[in-house]
């Protein structure tokens, strides 16, 4: 079993906190996570890339799992016969998370945000895996095809 799905499995469920893909071979992608505000229009957007690739054994080496977020589960989505979804909120309040899981509870790959609040709805549409955040604010989507390819949407409220 891999170190991130011995993890993952135990009771208390953790992730690293930073902005990232793990899968369940151990390999990670750091992302890239800015957001811009504009002051003339007043609007906020964001854009989330991928940085590095990287392993859970070199986070670990700098950023024990001691360190890592708690995560806790507030939905799913059963996909298909073969996997699922969750996500929820981390630690401190602020972050949120989208999992793929196998229906036995395995890590199949997980993506952790440090500044999105947590996500509370889960739904796909055209092959997108749409997060819809907590307050209703903003949405992540994630390409299923291309799980590198995420867009964060915030939401114009005027």
């Amino acid at each position: 079993m891999s170190i991130i799905n011995k993890i993952w499995k135990t009771e208390e469920k953790k992730l690293p906190c930073t902005n990232c893909i793990v899968f369940g071979n151990d390999n990670v992608i750091i992302l890239d996570f800015v957001t811009y505000y504009e002051s003339n229009t007043k609007k906020r957007s964001a854009e989330v890339s991928p940085l590095c690739d990287t392993t859970i054994s070199s986070i670990l080496k700098y950023n024990p799992c001691e360190n890592w977020a708690w995560v806790d589960i507030w939905n799913e989505l059963i996909a298909d016969d073969k996997q699922k979804f969750v996500c929820g909120d981390g630690s401190y309040g602020n972050e949120g998370f989208v999992v793929c899981e196998d229906l036995e509870g395995n890590l199949i790959w997980g993506i952790f945000f440090d500044q999105t609040n947590p996500i509370a709805e889960l739904k796909i549409i055209d092959n997108k895996l749409i997060g819809i955040t907590e307050h209703r604010e903003s949405q992540i989507e994630i390409n299923l095809k291309d799980i590198t390819d995420i867009k964060f949407i915030i939401y114009d409220r005027d």
